[in-house]
Formats: C-alpha cells, structure tokens, sequence
C-alpha cells in the first residue's frame, strides 16, 4: 500500500507538469496542410516566362555566369541541348516553342500526367519510339472528331500493340482540340 501512495505522489505532479495533450494532436497542422494544399490547387498557376526567352534577353556575360554555376556534367549536357536547338530549321523552333507554350498552360496536374506519358513512351522499345512519337503528332494536329475516329479505325488497331494503342489513347486525352 506504501508503494501504491509513493508511486500516485510521484505520478500525480508529474501530469501536471506534462503539456497539454493538444499540443501533441496532429490534426490541426494536417488540416491547416489540407487547406494550403486545396487553395495551391485552386489559384491559377501563374505561367512562368519561356526558358529559352529568358535565354534570348540575357547578355553573353549573364549567360556565361549562369552556365558556369552548373555542376560540369549539368553543363555539357546544357551546352550540348543548346547546339542541338540552335540547329534546328526555324519552323522546327517555332514548333516546339509552341508546344512549350501549350504544355506550361496546362493545370499542374495535367503536366504531370502528361510528363508520366511521356515516361511510359521513353520505356517503350527504341525501335517502337519513333513510331508511336510518329502517330502522337499525326493526332496532335487532327480535331477531336478525326483523332478519335483515328483511334477506332482498324489501321490504327492492327498497327500498334495493346499496351502503345492504351498509351496513344492516353495522351490523345491530353491533346487540345486541334492544331
């Protein structure tokens, strides 16, 4: 009997010495997370200016700095992409400046279900790639009406497998409605 008394006048001032129980409930801080998440969602993404304009206005001094704050191999590869897009035709430039422009529109949800698209190509067989990269454009640049009769007609069936007829069908969901 001792030891139970001896042990409530020990525990006793020890809970109220302890902090509240509230502090330590969770809820409040997910719920206030919930809510910053729901209106992050809610405001209108703010488009950010072109790369490549930015690119385009900054001095051959400002370039320089920036491309020698990249780690070496970020920087080749950098350079290496430059080279490629500065020999382009003009036409291909303008082309895939807007598209750009169309995929940084889209909701951030939608440009992350179009980057997992664009994954699943890339895992695709290299000789398949061009392919399917093929067909994309084709129903990029037709109305919804021809893409999805694109989509039904038997020379698309019988010329991709189920899993690349699954994954254009997907991305033709992405698509605007026409070029």
């Amino acid at each position: 009997m001792r030891l139970i008394i001896a042990a409530l006048l020990w525990i006793v001032p020890l809970a109220f010495l302890a902090p509240d129980a509230a502090a330590f409930d969770h809820r409040p801080r997910e719920r206030a997370k919930l809510q910053r998440d729901t209106e992050a969602r809610e405001r209108p993404t703010r488009v950010r200016p072109n790369a490549l304009e930015r690119w385009r206005k900054m001095s051959p001094e400002q370039r320089q700095r920036y491309i020698q704050q990249m780690p070496p191999e970020r920087r080749e590869e950098f350079q290496q992409r430059m080279n490629r897009l500065q020999s382009l035709p003009p036409e291909e430039r303008q082309r895939l400046q807007r598209n750009y422009r169309q995929f940084r529109e889209m909701s951030p949800q939608r440009q992350n279900d179009f980057r997992g698209l664009y994954q699943r190509i890339s895992e695709m067989p290299a000789d398949r790639r061009p392919m399917l990269m093929n067909e994309y454009r084709k129903l990029r640049k037709m109305p919804p009406d021809e893409r999805k009769a694109r989509l039904r007609s038997d020379a698309f069936q019988d010329r991709f497998r189920p899993r690349e007829k699954k994954l254009l069908q997907d991305l033709s969901k992405t698509l605007p409605d026409g070029e």
